[in-house]
């Protein structure tokens, strides 16, 4: 499945799709999935940009610990709001896992492999 995102200069109605493919041929769409032109509401998918504007990269020299503390803030900064009113077990989650994690840019295998550990141990510990 592809999201296909249509900018139009003459209107501000949404014209984006959901394109289905087979999962060995992706030369021709078999499903194109959207709104008609007369419907009532029309599909307008809002996608998020992730981006960061530099003034110069090359005036970005920092250290290993410098670039991981702005991370962790940066990442903190976004989701403690949003997380000030949730279970402590979500608060925990965030705190304990993700930010640390995201800061250290933990790679998905390695994270993956800690994890699978922490959950055997875990379940020797209850036998």
């Amino acid at each position: 499945m592809m999201a296909i995102l249509y900018d139009s200069t003459q209107s501000d109605r949404g014209r984006d799709e959901f394109w289905i493919f087979y999962a060995d041929d992706f030369s021709k769409p078999i499903y194109q999935l959207g709104a008609q032109p007369d419907a009532k509401h029309a599909l307008n998918l809002a996608m998020t940009i992730h981006s960061t504007w530099l003034p110069d990269i090359h005036q970005q020299q920092s250290s290993a610990e410098e670039r991981c503390q702005r991370r962790k803030n940066s990442v903190e900064k976004d989701y403690q709001h949003l997380l000030k009113n949730k279970a402590q077990a979500v608060q925990e989650l965030f705190y304990n896992i993700v930010f640390p994690h995201f800061s250290n840019q933990t790679l998905e295998k390695e994270f993956e492999k800690r994890l699978l550990h922490e959950d055997e141990e875990e379940i020797l510990s209850l036998k």
